[in-house]
């Protein structure tokens, strides 16, 4: 389980281009808008779990923590990787998951080592596909490009999946 945030500056990406000539792709200007996603990915079916927010708080990590609880996962056990972010360590935080500690484990990396965490590489290839060199007008038009990539990465019959 991870965060990560999308803006309306382009994600740039090497690729394959003639000899001697430039990609060229628009930027906006003095825009800062932002977008947060929290995500969990199902180590054994690759499929994500993941919630859009406007902040990224105890209270967005909640929002998330219940998502996957009550909703994706109701009945099962689950294990939980997470970072060290301050709010996965906030009172708030360990009181909601303490209300679903008979199903839930959590287990903390080490501090500074996002390499161990596997929905970081999905991040990259989410954002490539979805974002890669490419120009956005507004930020639900980020949210739009993002989502359809999340949803083609949850359908067993894509064949642009990301594999864990």
């Amino acid at each position: 389980m991870d965060e990560t945030a999308a803006s309306l500056d382009p994600y740039l990406m090497r690729g394959w281009r003639k000899r001697g000539s430039q990609t060229h792709v628009c930027a906006s200007a003095g825009s800062h808008a932002m977008l947060q996603l929290f995500g969990g990915i199902d180590l054994l079916s690759g499929e994500v779990a993941s919630l859009f927010s406007q902040t990224r708080k105890s209270s967005d990590f909640i929002a998330f923590l219940e998502e996957l609880m009550r909703r994706r996962y109701p009945p099962q056990n689950v294990i939980l990787i997470l970072d060290n972010a301050s709010f996965h360590k906030s009172v708030a935080s360990r009181a909601a998951l303490a209300l679903f500690a008979e199903r839930l484990r959590t287990f903390f990396l080490p501090p500074y080592t996002p390499e161990l965490n596997p929905i970081e590489r999905y991040w990259r290839h989410l954002k490539q596909t979805a974002l890669g060199n490419r120009f956005c007008h507004t930020i639900q038009q980020v949210e739009q490009l993002m989502q359809a990539q999340l949803t083609a990465q949850n359908d067993l019959t894509c064949t642009s999946r990301f594999h864990v």
